[in-house]
C-alpha cells in the first residue's frame, strides 16, 4: 500500500510542477529550405527553387532541370525558468536553466520536370521536419486550456449527486496520472469500507520534497513527406497541389527522484521510503492532408496564394514506468536501494494510449518583386487554431460506490487505446507576418546571395493566470462528496508572440548551390496561480507560484542544392 500511495503522489506532484510531455515546439508549420528561412520564410510568392513544394506547390512549373536539396540543421536551445514560491509574508525563488544541441537533416527535396501531350509538369518529393520535441524541459505550467465542460457523479444508487467543472489542464501529464492512477481494491458493505483507499490524507501524511530532482529528456518531432505536382493550364498562371503525410514520433525518458513521504503522527524515519521513477514514453504520429497553391506572374511581380486543408493527426504511444525504491542506511548516512535489490525494482503497467488533435484549415498569400538582382517578398498566413480540438480516452462514469468515487474525466480510461472524448482546446487564431529579402552579387568566384528575413512566432495558447490545480483527494468514504477532485483551473492570460530574424548567404555554380543561414527567435511564457500540491521546503508550506519561462532558439541551417 505504501508504495502505491508513494507513486501516486509522486505523480500528483509532477502533474503540478511540470509541462506537457508532448508539446511540440513550434505550431507554425512552415516549408523548408536554408534559402526560404533566409528569408523569413516569406515564400509563396517565391517557391523557385526545390523547396518549393513545402511552400507553394505552384512554383514547380518556375522549375525546368531535374534538381535535388539536401538541409541539415543545427539546433541550439537556451531555456530558463524563474519560479517565486510564496506563503504569507515568505518567498522563496527557485531558478533553473536548460542548453539542449540538436544535429539532424530537416529537408530534402527531389524535382523531376516532365511532359504530357506537350504540357509542362514538375513533380515533387520532399521530407520536412516542421517541428522538433526535444531537450530537457523545465516549463511547470499548463498551455493547455480547454473549454468547459461538465461531467456528472452518479452515487451508489445511479442517481445524480454533483457536476464538477474542468476548465484547464496539463494535458499530456494527466495522461500519464491516467495510466498510473491505481483502483480502489475491496468493498463498501455495511460497516464501512474494507480494503485500501488509494490518495492520501492531508491530516495524516506529509511530503519532503527538499532534495527533489526533476529530470526529463525528450527527443522527436513532427515530419511531413509530401508527394506534389505543378503545371501552368493558363498563361502566367501555375496550379499546384500537394499531398502531405504526416509521421515522425518522440521517445521520453524520465528521472523523478528525492520524494520523501512520512507518517505525520509516527514520524520519520520510521515511516519514510523514498522513490526513484523512471517513465518512459515511446510515441508515434500520422495523418494527412492537402495543400492547393496558385501562383500569378506578371513580368516581375508574383503573387502566390495557398489552402491547407484540416486533417487529424493521430498520436500513438506506449507508455511504461519503471522504478527504484530506497531506504535510509543509517550507517552509511544515506539513502540507497533497499537491499537486495541490485537493479530495478520492476515494470508498472506498459499500456497503449491514444489521442488525436484536429487541427484546422489555414491559408496564405504573398507575393514577390525582383528589381534586378534584388528580390523582395512577403508573406501572411491564417490557421484557425480557436477550431482545434483534442481527443483522448474517456474514463468510467457510472454507477455504485466504486464509480461514484472515481467518477470524472481524471481516472484510468476504460479503453486507452480508444480517443472516445473530444474538447475544444482554447487557442486563439494565428495570424504570421513573414517578410524577407534576397541580393545576388555575381562574382568572379560564383554568385553570392545575402538574405535576410523577419517574421512574427505567435503561440496557439497562452500564457495562464490564476491557476488553480487540487489534485489531492481525501482517503476516507465520509469525505468522499465534500473533498476537492482532481480540478485544474486557469484564465488565458497574455498572447505568446516570439519574433524571428533570419540572416543568410552562400555561394552558387552552374550546377551546385551552396546556402547557410543564421536563425534566432526568442519568446516567454508566465504563469501566476496556486496549487495545493506545491512542495514545503525547509519546513515552510508554499502555495502561490509566479513563474516565468523564456526560450531562446539559435538554429544553423546548411544547404546543398543540386542540378542535373
Amino acid at each position: 500500500m505504501k508504495l502505491k500511495l508513494l507513486i501516486l503522489i509522486v505523480f500528483l506532484f509532477v502533474v503540478s510542477s511540470s509541462q506537457s510531455f508532448a508539446q511540440l515546439t513550434d505550431y507554425n508549420f512552415l516549408g523548408g529550405g536554408a534559402r526560404a528561412k533566409a528569408m523569413g520564410g516569406a515564400f509563396f510568392g517565391v517557391s523557385d527553387d526545390p523547396s518549393a513544394a513545402s511552400w507553394n506547390p505552384a512554383g514547380l512549373t518556375q522549375l525546368d532541370k531535374y534538381q535535388m536539396v539536401l538541409t541539415f540543421n543545427n539546433n541550439r536551445c537556451k531555456t530558463s525558468f524563474d519560479q517565486t514560491l510564496k506563503s504569507g509574508g515568505e518567498s522563496k525563488p527557485i531558478s533553473d536553466l536548460s542548453d539542449d544541441v540538436k544535429n539532424l537533416i530537416t529537408f530534402g527535396s527531389v524535382v523531376i520536370p516532365f511532359k504530357i501531350y506537350d504540357q509542362k509538369l514538375v513533380a515533387s518529393v520532399l521530407y520536412n521536419r516542421i517541428s522538433d520535441v526535444g531537450g530537457e524541459h523545465l516549463f511547470y505550467t499548463n498551455n493547455y486550456l480547454i473549454a468547459e465542460q461538465k461531467d456528472i457523479i452518479y452515487n451508489q444508487n445511479g442517481d445524480p449527486i454533483k457536476t464538477f467543472t474542468i476548465s484547464s489542464r496539463m494535458h499530456e501529464l494527466y495522461r500519464i496520472y491516467q495510466l498510473l492512477t491505481f483502483p480502489i481494491s475491496g468493498v463498501y458493505g455495511d460497516f464501512g469500507f474494507v480494503g485500501d483507499f488509494i490518495g492520501y490524507d492531508r491530516e495524516k501524511y506529509e511530503l519532503d520534497v527538499t532534495d527533489f530532482k526533476l529530470k526529463q529528456e525528450i527527443d522527436g518531432g513532427l515530419d511531413k513527406i509530401s508527394l506534389a505536382l505543378g503545371g501552368s493550364p493558363l498563361f502566367n498562371l501555375s496550379l499546384g497541389l500537394a499531398v502531405n503525410i504526416y509521421t515522425g514520433g518522440y521517445t521520453l525518458q524520465g528521472d523523478h527522484y528525492g520524494f520523501i513521504i512520512y507518517d505525520i503522527e509516527k514520524g520519520a524515519p520510521d515511516t519514510t521510503t523514498y522513490l526513484d521513477l523512471k517513465p518512459v514514453i515511446e510515441a508515434d504520429y500520422s495523418g494527412f492532408n492537402f495543400t492547393f497553391g496558385a501562383m500569378y506572374q506578371m513580368n516581375n511581380f508574383r503573387i502566390g496564394g495557398v489552402i491547407k486543408t484540416p486533417y487529424t493527426l493521430k498520436e500513438e504511444q506506449d507508455v511504461r514506468l519503471e522504478w527504484d525504491e530506497r531506504a535510509w542506511n543509517e550507517n552509511e548516512k544515506k539513502w540507497e536501494i533497499n537491499p537486495g535489490r541490485t537493479s530495478r525494482r520492476g515494470l508498472y503497467l506498459p499500456q497503449e494510449y491514444a489521442q488525436e488533435w484536429k487541427f484546422p484549415l489555414a491559408w496564405g498569400i504573398g507575393a514577390s518583386y525582383k528589381i534586378q538582382n534584388l528580390t523582395l517578398a512577403g508573406d501572411f498566413e491564417m490557421t484557425y487554431y480557436s477550431k482545434t480540438e483534442l481527443s483522448y480516452p474517456k474514463s468510467p462514469n457510472g454507477s455504485g460506490f466504486e464509480e461514484q468515487y472515481w467518477a470524472g474525466d481524471f481516472n484510468p480510461p476504460e479503453n486507452p487505446a480508444l480517443p472516445d472524448r473530444t474538447v475544444k482546446l482554447l487557442w486563439n487564431d494565428v495570424s504570421q507576418l513573414r517578410l524577407g529579402a534576397e541580393y545576388i552579387f555575381s562574382t568572379e568566384y560564383g554568385k553570392i546571395p545575402i538574405r535576410i528575413g523577419y517574421r512574427n512566432d505567435p503561440k496557439p495558447y497562452t500564457s495562464v493566470e490564476n491557476v488553480d490545480i487540487d489534485t489531492m483527494i481525501f482517503a476516507t468514504p465520509e469525505d468522499t462528496l465534500a473533498s476537492p477532485r482532481y480540478i485544474y483551473k486557469g484564465d488565458k492570460g497574455d498572447k505568446i508572440n516570439g519574433n524571428v530574424f533570419t540572416f543568410g548567404t552562400g555561394i552558387g555554380w552552374s550546377q551546385i548551390l551552396f546556402d547557410i543561414t543564421y536563425e534566432y527567435s526568442q519568446y516567454e511564457i508566465k504563469s501566476t496561480g496556486k496549487s495545493v500540491a506545491l512542495p514545503k521546503i525547509e519546513g515552510i508550506k508554499y502555495d502561490d507560484f509566479d513563474e516565468v519561462v523564456e526560450r531562446k532558439d539559435h538554429k544553423i541551417m546548411i544547404g546543398f542544392t543540386g542540378f542535373f
